[in-house]
């Protein structure tokens, strides 16, 4: 097949449409090396991008869709859900700072609930929005200091507490900012208030490692 999409090598069904498998060279440079239906790329596969991005896991209707490896050139990886071409529902975003995000996506975008590991060290548990933190959340230090409060466009906002490593002692924080020590029992009290209800719990958990959302991926 020489037209629009470019060269075609591999399997056609009895009426001379792609199925099966086969690679195609697009006319903009991308390559696709995978499975066919119907004339259109479905199944596993994997789409190597003209601009260096590159892309192992399911297609429907010529989409990314289901579960895959979106390698980008700047040296980014997402390894989740796709709809539609987009990254959408669970997923892990490793950047190429160090920092990696595991939870919910929607249109390309973090948001939903999730976590964040930072490359210092540091963890935050929470609410996302249009790639920032919003709404609740937990954030953890490297030396094991807890903090819990409300994030507005990646900023922390209102009411917070803040919690040393031995949890033996607190304080109390606005807008991110200490505003001094307080009792146990009052940032208890203040935790609750705040809709954080399992705060014991919260002060004993660590962050739990990433799920391996690759197995199963590569065509």
């Amino acid at each position: 097949d020489d037209g629009v999409w470019g060269n075609y090598v591999g399997d056609l069904d009895a009426n001379g449409l792609r199925c099966g498998r086969g690679e195609m060279t697009c006319e903009d440079g991308g390559r696709y090396d995978g499975q066919w239906n119907d004339d259109v790329m479905e199944g596993r596969g994997a789409y190597w991008h003209a601009n260096g991005d590159t892309y192992k896991g399911e297609f429907k209707d010529d989409k990314r869709e289901g579960r895959g490896t979106l390698k980008y050139v700047n040296g980014d990886i997402y390894e989740g859900e796709f709809r539609d071409e987009k990254m959408e529902g669970r997923g892990i975003y490793r950047f190429v700072s160090g920092d990696t995000y595991e939870g919910e996506f929607n249109d390309n975008k973090i948001e939903g609930e999730g976590t964040c590991r930072y490359a210092n060290g540091d963890a935050h548990e929470g609410e996302y929005k249009n790639d920032k933190r919003e709404g609740k959340g937990i954030y953890r230090y490297a030396d094991g200091r807890v903090e819990i409060g409300v994030c507005r466009d990646e900023k922390a906002t209102g009411e917070g507490v803040r919690w040393s490593k031995d949890r033996q002692e607190a304080w109390r924080l606005s807008h991110g900012v200490n505003h001094g020590a307080i009792r146990l029992s009052v940032a208890k009290s203040m935790a609750s208030r705040l809709g954080f209800s399992q705060i014991e719990s919260i002060l004993l958990n660590r962050v739990t490692s990433s799920e391996n959302f690759s197995r199963g991926i590569d065509p």
